[in-house]
């Protein structure tokens, strides 16, 4: 066992997790696992679980402290009721579903339960499933390293296991694609169209700005290695933004790959509140505006310019204040005074003796969180974006709709990700 992995667990993992079932002479043991936070789903997911021979599916039933939980307890009746089980603790049972050796590992923090920190939400169940991956994986139960994570809304491909990388090949985590099913009505699927260009328009211009950082972070699109989630010491415990986390520590270790387009997973585009922000709350605001195309959501293209001049003058061996921003408009240099580079510049020349090492440690400060601050100091969420239709003449898509310009920037997105 790396020590990485025997640190965290001693230290950082939750505790009481659940122990190693047993039963008689019989050993349990799995080819596959995921891991999947459920709050308030009916039943009707379980369906379309993975069909998957030799997969554990971690499902950690939760709800926020003051949430309504009445749909979990439906959820755990059930699956206790409807498929042989095997009781490993008072709120922890493994369930036999049909097909080759394909089980539920149903953790219940919910049923007669007071519930998570409503601050911790999403991104403590998440960490709480793919802790369990980790003690079981060591114990050998899971054969595979990848602790594959996804959401119960989430249609997950025949190729979902297959399209996880070789042992060999060196990445600490993947992206899946994705993409969303088809709104129920007009005002939705104009919302979801805005929403998903959203989220393509920002990979693209990091993409466009050459930043290392330029992949999607999606909670229900992500697969990490066992040793990999140990280093960055697990999931961040947040009601949100755990997935962009996560991954930005990942990035860290080593390059993210993104997953070929055959492994698409198809994401649901129903409205939520499950959590303060992703796809369910921005359907949401989006399909409750009066006017959604003259809502403003999107950074202007001048900020991933400006972000591109930075990094092509640490890219070409800058290495002072007036070096990294040379050319760069005023702004962006006050931008990045006021993050503090003046101090990571010094800091990256004591610890970088060599112009790659100086240029390692420069990407090591200026990370996707970093650069994310860097992009609202110049474009303020409340005051700096554009709606479509000021995205769409500044970024030359002024002839597409939104559903185009979306597919346009995705088809843009994976084709260089996928083949970087």
């Amino acid at each position: 066992m790396h020590k990485s992995i025997q640190q965290y667990l001693n230290h950082y993992a939750e505790p009481n997790l659940p122990a190693s079932p047993a039963q008689g002479q019989h050993t349990y043991q799995w080819q596959w696992v995921v891991c999947i936070p459920c709050f308030n789903e009916s039943s009707a997911f379980i369906k379309a679980l993975p069909k998957t021979a030799n997969i554990l599916i971690i499902l950690v039933v939760n709800h926020p402290r003051g949430r309504d939980s009445g749909l979990n307890i439906s959820l755990v009746e059930s699956l206790s009721c409807e498929h042989p089980s095997l009781e490993l603790g008072y709120h922890d049972r493994l369930i036999t579903l049909e097909g080759d050796n394909r089980h539920i590992l149903l953790v219940d923090r919910s049923t007669n339960q007071t519930g998570f920190n409503p601050k911790h939400g999403v991104g403590l169940a998440r960490k709480l499933a793919a802790d369990i991956a980790l003690k079981w994986h060591v114990h050998g139960l899971i054969q595979s390293d990848w602790i594959a994570m996804t959401d119960a809304d989430a249609l997950l491909p025949e190729t979902y296991f297959e399209a996880l990388p070789r042992p060999e090949i060196d990445t600490p985590a993947v992206v899946y694609p994705f993409s969303h099913s088809q709104a129920g009505t007009p005002e939705e699927q104009l919302a979801l169209a805005l929403y998903e260009l959203k989220l393509h328009h920002y990979v693209a211009g990091l993409l466009h700005a050459k930043s290392p950082y330029a992949h999607h972070s999606i909670g229900s699109c992500m697969a990490m290695r066992a040793k990999a989630y140990a280093q960055v010491r697990g999931i961040p415990k947040r009601a949100a933004g755990e997935d962009f986390y996560l991954l930005n520590k990942a990035n860290k270790l080593g390059k993210i790959r993104t997953l070929g387009l055959e492994s698409t997973i198809m994401l649901s585009p129903r409205r939520s509140d499950r959590t303060p922000f992703g796809t369910g709350q921005g359907v949401n605001t989006l399909s409750d505006e009066a006017t959604p195309l003259k809502t403003q959501v999107f950074y202007p293209p001048k900020v991933f310019e400006s972000l591109k001049g930075f990094l092509a003058n640490v890219a070409s061996g800058a290495q002072t204040f007036d070096a990294v921003t040379a050319a760069l408009p005023e702004e962006a240099k006050t931008a990045l005074k006021t993050l503090g580079l003046e101090s990571a510049l010094i800091h990256c020349k004591t610890h970088g003796p060599t112009p790659q090492k100086f240029q390692r440690q420069l990407h090591l400060w200026f990370d996707g969180f970093r650069t994310l601050k860097y992009i609202h100091q110049l474009a303020p969420p409340r005051t700096g974006l554009l709606s479509f239709d000021e995205w769409s003449v500044q970024s030359g898509n002024a002839d597409l709709s939104p559903s185009e310009a979306s597919q346009h920037l995705r088809a843009l997105c994976y084709q260089n990700l996928i083949d970087d």
